[in-house]
């Protein structure tokens, strides 16, 4: 396992929080799904689901056409999340699996569309992933992926790679450099090259995270503990350190609607 896999939260841990982050990232999530066209009957693979998303979305907003969604993550607990919340919302045209990207448990040719929100970057080997992604789909089937862009196009998470440089050595930083593995040159052209697909179509795209301060970015980070690692390996005139860090970093994205984050994100269109 690399350095910068190691540095990554334990996601069944945190999946009871993962859901705060979420509306933050819904406009990747629609731009996701209309991506992809979805046609009655399909048989759509939601890998790397997370707590549902967007899975849940599609199944709700496709039902009527006889779609079914299975929902697929590493982390049991992610699963787990995903599941209660497609009970409450009373699907039934869903099904729950925790297995590794690397080693999915489905046949070969299954799916008629695959979707994958943030996954493929963190897998503990891209490729051998997205060599699983093309073998579970059918002819001629589609997926649409997306991953972080370069490290600086991510400020949520670049101004605290940068504030705590100061006080951890490389491997114990937030894993900005996985997260941000497939963004940089032509990694993620390379990687699908490798892999092969009959048609592929990689786009930078931008949104941007908005919230009415920075300290409601701080708090978020905080209670979400996606960097619990970090924050547990300084003392707190350290952590008063990093707060002003990104507070500082932060001061030039501030506008009359409060703290406005340009993002880009990477989406990807691919044809076996």
């Amino acid at each position: 396992m690399s350095d910068g896999q190691s540095q990554q939260p334990d996601w069944n841990q945190i999946a009871g929080k993962f859901d705060l982050w979420l509306p933050y990232i819904e406009p990747v999530n629609r731009d996701l799904m209309a991506s992809i066209s979805i046609s009655e009957n399909d048989h759509v693979l939601d890998l790397a689901c997370g707590t549902g998303e967007p899975g849940l979305s599609i199944a709700q907003a496709f039902g009527a056409a006889n779609i079914h969604v299975t929902a697929c993550d590493a982390a049991q607990a992610m699963v787990d999340v995903a599941e209660k919340k497609a009970e409450q919302l009373a699907l039934k045209n869903m099904n729950f699996i925790s297995c590794p990207a690397e080693q999915l448990i489905f046949s070969d040719q299954q799916f008629d569309k695959i979707v994958c929100r943030f996954g493929l970057m963190l897998f503990k080997d891209p490729e051998k992933g997205l060599t699983e992604i093309k073998r579970v789909m059918k002819p001629g089937a589609s997926a649409a992926l997306t991953v972080w862009s370069r490290p600086e196009k991510m400020p949520s998470m670049y101004w605290f790679y940068q504030a705590f440089k100061a006080f951890l050595p490389e491997e114990q930083l937030p894993p900005l450099k996985v997260v941000t593995s497939l963004g940089v040159g032509h990694a993620l052209e390379n990687l699908f090259a490798a892999v092969g697909f009959s048609h592929v179509n990689i786009e930078r795209r931008n949104f941007d995270f908005c919230f009415n301060n920075v300290e409601a970015l701080w708090d978020l980070t905080l209670r979400s503990d996606v960097m619990q690692a970090q924050f547990d390996a300084i003392d707190e005139k350290k952590k008063q350190i990093v707060k002003q860090s990104v507070f500082d970093q932060s001061a030039e994205f501030f506008t009359q609607n409060g703290l406005v984050m340009p993002t880009e994100y990477i989406l990807v269109n691919a044809v076996k």
